[in-house]
């Protein structure tokens, strides 16, 4: 979810994937546990760290998401997945606004969705070529896929992607938006924002 420069929830939502392929099809993994680990703030940014164990059928493994809003702007994300079983595995971000059409273009790894004076891009420039990332678009939707490959029971696989925003001066002096975090097996709200003087997190059960 991201909070505009009002503080109200934009059209706009996201979310972290694993699937697995399975004859031929790819088929998401569901997460059977999600636990949040706040590790704090300080001069480069706040973050925190969400755990989740995924499951398919006998095929599980545990993907674990930092998130870190930066003081310079971005939201980074660093995601690692470890299976308990070898099979191919590809990580896939869901980026759902009613501001992205089939015709949205991509510029060399980023794609920016403009809603009044503030964009959001999202820039996958530094995710290895070797791990042959895509992007499919959709009324609505875009998907940015990236292929793992192979994946070793017990191996890790990592990803490093991030989220910029821009909007008008007076508003960039002091963040265009919150980042905000929910976890929906636990109802709450884990919140990334900055107060004048230096990025802080919050967490609410009702989105206030």
């Amino acid at each position: 979810m991201i909070i505009g420069i009002d503080k109200a929830p934009l059209n706009s939502s996201a979310l972290w994937q694993v699937q697995v392929n399975q004859g031929d099809s790819w088929i998401p993994m569901s997460a059977t546990s999600n636990s949040f680990h706040v590790l704090g703030t300080n001069s480069t940014g706040s973050s925190v760290v969400r755990t989740m164990t995924l499951e398919n059928g006998q095929i599980s493994g545990v993907l674990s998401i930092a998130y870190k809003a930066l003081s310079t702007g971005p939201l980074k994300w660093n995601l690692e997945f470890t299976p308990n079983s070898t099979a191919q595995y590809r990580f896939v971000y869901h980026w759902n606004d009613s501001d992205i059409t089939p015709d949205s273009q991509p510029i060399s790894s980023t794609l920016t969705v403009s809603h009044g004076a503030a964009n959001y891009t999202l820039s996958w420039d530094d995710v290895p070529p070797s791990m042959n990332t895509t992007l499919a678009l959709n009324p609505g939707e875009a998907l940015l896929i990236t292929n793992i490959g192979t994946l070793v029971a017990g191996a890790t696989a990592r990803l490093d992607p991030q989220l910029l925003d821009s909007g008008p001066s007076q508003a960039t002096a002091h963040t265009p938006q919150r980042k905000a975090v929910y976890d929906s097996k636990g109802g709450y709200y884990y919140v990334f924002y900055y107060d004048g003087m230096q990025l802080r997190y919050a967490s609410s059960n009702n989105g206030v």
